[in-house]
């Protein structure tokens, strides 16, 4: 499970995303090597969170 997390966040690394919001059956595995690893990237996200973007 640990390698298809770190697989997971090297991929998303390699697309350049502006952002990534897991919900809650992303699990606390992926949440946390995510806040190490992309930071400036992860956004969390709880009932009711609302998200605005714009081009």
């Amino acid at each position: 499970k640990e390698d298809y997390v770190r697989d997971t966040i090297t991929a998303i690394k390699d697309m350049d995303i502006d952002y990534v919001i897991p919900l809650h059956c992303t699990g606390e595995p992926f949440y946390e090597t995510a806040k190490a690893e992309i930071p400036n990237k992860l956004l969390r996200s709880y009932t009711g969170t609302r998200f605005v973007f714009s081009a």
